[in-house]
């Protein structure tokens, strides 16, 4: 998580397209992927909440999420089984 602007806004960075969600919800490995992604939005809730009881005098306008498509593949990830994953 990085912070830029100001005031301060947290940036977060996924870097989406090197992962393969298809490979992941044909192994049977789904629940685990959907609590990884829980857990990424928890983090990112809980490092919110941080900076604000640090600096409650600042205004917090909550944090912007960059996605890097760099390597998607449409055909992979739009399939029956990813479908519901993304």
């Amino acid at each position: 998580m990085h912070y830029a602007h100001k005031p301060p806004i947290a940036v977060w960075i996924s870097q989406i397209g090197k992962w393969d969600i298809r490979r992941i919800a044909l192994s049977g490995l789904q629940d685990k992927y959907d609590r990884y992604r829980l857990y990424l939005h928890e983090l990112m809730a809980k490092k919110m909440r941080e900076r604000n009881e640090k600096h409650p005098d600042h205004v917090n306008y909550g944090f912007l999420v960059i996605l890097d498509l760099g390597g998607f593949n449409l055909r992979q990830h739009g399939c029956i089984q990813c479908e519901f994953t993304c």
